[in-house]
């Protein structure tokens, strides 16, 4: 007996879709640089280059963020914003208003338009074959093999390489089973017999937890004998 299925799927993100990062804040613009707030903050934010070099040559960066977005402050002086005079410039006055950063210093936001769903592959397949052959009159051996594939897809909807990408894989079972005509079965199996480690799905923490990943992967190659009677 043989059994073969396959399956394509192009899922994809609606047009005019966007979001906001959280490994990616700045978006790829080198202007601006993620900042912690502090130790104990649970979000991160995004502040200017420039004025992030002015604060590391004043003492740091502890309540950068806090300063900026939760109280309005330019974050070097510590004082409400006040633009530098012109044509007169202040010398050593950076001069930062916070209500110009993009989404509250929240980051930049993607546009997301036409990505591929997570955990979509284009292409899975699957098959399997068995052959049964009598042994004496009241046993038979069934030797059976089963095959699946998948392509690469994407862990999340940014579709950002390689954080998000998720390798296609392969995965072949074997078993061999005997069954005699009393209600015995004897089967011993592989799963997983070329001890594929494929990661198989991840799941982005937030910004208090440092951006931790945890990832799901294949089972190990595993061996086993199952006995069973019927009555």
């Amino acid at each position: 007996m043989i059994n073969f299925s396959a399956g394509y799927q192009d899922g994809k993100l609606n047009d005019g879709s966007q979001a906001i990062d959280l490994m990616d804040r700045t978006n790829g613009n080198t202007d601006w640089l993620i900042v912690k707030p502090f130790i104990t903050g649970t979000s991160n934010c995004i502040l200017p280059t420039y004025v992030v070099n002015e604060l590391l040559a004043h003492g740091g960066l502890t309540v950068a963020c806090t300063e900026a977005y939760a109280e309005d402050n330019d974050p070097v002086t510590h004082l409400p914003y006040v633009p530098n005079p012109d044509p007169i410039h202040l010398p050593g006055y950076v001069g930062f208003d916070p209500k110009t950063a993009p989404n509250n210093g929240e980051g930049f936001i993607k546009d997301l338009s036409g990505n591929q769903l997570p955990n979509t592959p284009h292409v899975t397949l699957s098959a399997g074959a068995q052959y049964t052959h009598s042994i004496g009159h009241d046993w038979a051996a069934t030797l059976r093999g089963d095959f699946y594939y998948q392509s690469n897809s994407f862990a999340r909807i940014f579709n950002d390489r390689p954080y998000d990408q998720l390798h296609g894989y392969t995965n072949v079972n074997l078993s061999l089973t005997f069954a005699d005509a009393d209600g015995w079965e004897v089967m011993a199996y592989v799963k997983n017999l070329f001890d594929t480690t494929a990661i198989t799905g991840a799941f982005l923490n937030s910004d208090d937890t440092a951006l931790t990943t945890n990832v799901f992967v294949t089972e190990p190659r595993l061996y086993g004998l199952r006995i069973t009677k019927s009555f």
